[in-house]
């Protein structure tokens, strides 16, 4: 008689354990949980004046006209995650007093954790970081003005006004890139629409595609370009239109994707 309990009790228990495993596992799979960690940053009201304050001291008015985020494809699952982000577009004088400061600061992204690594690819430019108290960091690329300013006339600005065309290149490597942007990019504080171009590597995929504004508002989504359309015959693009005058910092970490070696 005990030899029978014994027997039922296991097979009770195999089959708990069964119907325990398979719960969990379609728990798993249906709430799209990763074994990588999935930031969920928020930026504060201070994060944001921060970067407005930046934008304000400058001598020059900034208008970033394209944005492109390169996730970069890794030889092992075990190396650190490398993007590369271009930043595009021009400034122009806010008065004809003489050019103070001698560069210009342009704020690049902002982080709940700054990247182990990050350096720029462009000559004259030294990157800065920021932090407001129980606040985000803050990536800033200072350029100088030296030998770069030209005179040119513009419809809507006066003549021979001082006009400066900027391209950044900036190189950033983390784990933290494995599965997601997880940091706001700074768009300037301009009034055009900013073209913005996330590319991964071939054989990859986007598991979601939104982009948030400060409030935490899903106000764009980007647009898988075809293959035929996009830059690469092979890497894997999508594309949005970003307003300033909505946000001056977009939260990218709902971009999230499949790397082949990940």
């Amino acid at each position: 008689m005990i030899d029978l309990v014994k027997q039922i009790f296991l097979k009770s228990t195999r089959i708990n354990y069964f119907f325990l495993c398979f719960a969990f596992t379609t728990l798993i799979f249906l709430s799209g949980y990763s074994p990588y960690y999935l930031s969920t940053i928020s930026v504060s009201n201070n994060d944001v004046k921060l970067t407005q304050s930046i934008y304000d001291e400058n001598d020059w008015k900034v208008r970033e006209s394209k944005i492109q985020i390169k996730v970069h494809e890794s030889v092992n699952k075990d190396e650190p995650q490398a993007i590369q982000i271009k930043i595009k577009g021009n400034a122009f004088k806010k008065a004809v007093v003489e050019d103070q400061r001698k560069f210009i600061s342009i704020p690049v992204a902002l982080f709940e954790s700054l990247p182990p690594y990050f350096t720029s690819n462009t000559e004259n430019v030294e990157l800065l970081t920021y932090k407001v108290k129980e606040g985000l960091w803050s990536l800033v690329a200072n350029y100088s003005t030296n030998n770069n300013v030209e005179r040119s006339y513009t419809k809507d600005i006066e003549p021979k006004v001082a006009t400066f065309n900027f391209n950044l290149d900036i190189v950033m490597v983390s784990p933290a890139f494995s599965e997601q942007l997880p940091f706001y990019i700074c768009i300037g504080d301009g009034s055009g629409l900013v073209e913005t171009i996330i590319t991964i590597p071939k054989n990859s995929k986007f598991t979601s595609l939104d982009i948030n504004d400060n409030n935490g508002s899903t106000i764009s989504n980007l647009v898988l370009l075809p293959l035929s359309l996009s830059d690469s015959s092979e890497e894997v693009q999508a594309i949005a239109q970003l307003s300033p005058q909505s946000s001056i910092v977009w939260n990218l970490s709902g971009i999230r994707y499949d790397l082949p070696n990940q």
